[in-house]
């Protein structure tokens, strides 16, 4: 390696590892400003409320039925995510990033758990009582989906980011679409959930064993934008396979009685996919230049 490119390539990392940094600061403070209004205004309470649990089946039955069966998928779902990041780094011989990814989803549940427990405690603005929900702020599940997808993108091979960040977005929506529908959160909650997810990670890459993955180029925004794509896509074709296979509805007829819930999903289903993009622009998807049995 040559002096010059010995040179270039850490400021390039101090630079990248600075813009993380920022990026994490505004998906927190994102965070926080959402928690303000969501339990601050009552507006925005009205508007949470009108969304959450929405009539979109006209038999409660399916609702009683569906609950569980949601639970026991998602949480498999995310489980099985965990699980795939950890042996796909693994298999990478990445022993040091193996552990840091570990340390990544665990902090995450944790920092979701807490989050959710202090606020609903605390409840500075009394906007919680009034909400009378049962889930909390960020929703955990939510968090999960997010922090396992992100752990995900993290730990693939560099050329497999765009692929992965383009599924995972999706994957992330489809949790977030099915809270929304059986009532376990508020949208509020779920988006949360993963600009808190967000912040964590840029601040994990921005220190730490994540910075090394900053030592990464190429694509930048590029591979944001070609990830947002893939999973806009994605997305797009598992929404309308789901909706054309709705148990009571033609899909049109349902899209049309339910505006609100669907602009609603839609726009949780964007940031789901809009964290991913954001992770995979801020990795890059260039060669990488790591010892293989380095960190």
């Amino acid at each position: 390696m040559s002096g010059a490119h010995r040179g270039t390539a850490p400021r390039g990392r101090d630079r990248r590892a600075a813009a993380c940094l920022w990026g994490a600061g505004a998906a927190f403070a994102l965070t926080a400003l959402l928690y303000a209004v969501a339990t601050g205004l009552p507006a925005a309470r009205r508007l949470d409320a009108r969304v959450r649990a929405p009539k979109v089946v006209g038999d409660w039955r399916w609702g009683d039925i569906a609950n569980p069966r949601f639970e026991d998928a998602a949480n498999a779902g995310i489980a099985a995510v965990c699980v795939l990041a950890l042996l796909v780094v693994l298999a990478r011989r990445r022993w040091v990033l193996a552990a840091a990814v570990a340390g990544l989803m665990v902090t995450g549940f944790g920092v979701a758990a807490v989050l959710a427990h202090l606020l609903g405690a605390w409840d500075p603005f009394g906007g919680e009582a009034l909400r009378q929900t049962t889930g909390g702020f960020p929703s955990g599940h939510a968090s999960g989906a997010a922090i396992a997808c992100l752990a995900l993108v993290i730990a693939v091979p560099p050329r497999a980011r765009v692929a992965t960040g383009g599924l995972a977005g999706p994957a992330s929506a489809a949790v977030a679409v099915g809270m929304v529908a059986l009532g376990w959160h508020y949208p509020s909650d779920i988006a949360a959930g993963f600009l808190a997810m967000l912040a964590l990670c840029l601040a994990f890459l921005a220190a730490g064993p994540g910075r090394t993955q900053l030592r990464r180029t190429g694509g930048g925004w590029g591979a944001g934008a070609a990830t947002a794509l893939v999973g806009v896509t994605a997305g797009g074709a598992a929404a309308v396979w789901g909706l054309h296979h709705f148990p009571d509805e033609a899909a049109m007829t349902f899209v049309r009685a339910h505006p609100v819930f669907m602009s609603a999903t839609s726009a949780l289903s964007l940031l789901a996919i809009g964290t991913t993009s954001v992770l995979v622009a801020a990795l890059g998807t260039g060669t990488d230049d790591i010892a293989t049995g380095g960190g």
